[in-house]
C-alpha cells in the first residue's frame, strides 16, 4: 500500500514539474493515436471508421499545434507538422475510401432493386400467362418481354 501511495506521489511530483508546452505535446501523442483509431488504421480497428472523430482529433491536433509551435524550439514542432499532414492525407484516403464504399453499396443496392423488379414483371407475366390459359393475345408488348 505504502509503495501506491508513493508511486502517487512520485508521479504527482514530476506532473507539478513538467512544463506546460512538454503536456501539450503529449495531448497531441494521444490525440493522433486516437485519430489513427478512429481512422480505422491501427490493427485492432481496421474497419471500424468514424470520420466526425478523427476530425475532431486532427482538428484539435491542429489547434495544439499551433499553440506548441510559439512555445517550442522549431525542432521539436517540425515533426509533429509532418505528423499533421499525414493525419490529414489519411482523413482524406478515409472519406474517399467511404465515398466508395457508400458508392458501391447503393449500386448494389439499386442492382438488387432491378433485380427484384425483374423478378416481380416476370411472375406478373407467368401470372397474366396462367390467367389466359397460355393465351398471350391479352398481354401488353411489355407484359410478353
Amino acid at each position: 500500500m505504502e509503495q501506491e501511495e508513493e508511486k502517487k506521489q512520485r508521479l504527482e511530483e514530476q506532473i507539478r514539474n513538467l512544463p506546460v508546452s512538454d503536456h501539450l505535446l503529449l495531448m497531441m501523442h494521444s490525440l493522433s493515436d486516437l485519430a489513427l483509431l478512429r481512422l480505422g488504421l491501427i490493427a485492432e480497428t481496421k474497419g471500424q471508421v468514424d470520420l466526425k472523430q478523427a476530425q475532431l482529433a486532427i482538428d484539435a491536433y491542429k489547434s495544439l499545434l499551433e499553440i506548441v509551435e510559439k512555445a517550442c524550439p522549431r525542432e521539436q514542432t517540425v515533426p509533429r507538422r509532418h505528423v499533421l499532414a499525414q493525419l490529414q492525407l489519411a482523413y482524406a484516403a478515409s472519406v474517399e475510401e467511404q465515398a466508395k464504399v457508400g458508392s458501391s453499396t447503393e449500386a448494389s443496392a439499386s442492382q438488387a432493386q432491378a433485380q427484384t423488379e425483374e423478378k416481380n414483371t416476370g411472375e406478373q407475366v407467368n401470372s397474366n400467362m396462367r390467367e389466359n390459359d397460355g393465351d398471350v393475345s391479352g398481354l401488353t408488348a411489355t407484359d410478353q418481354a
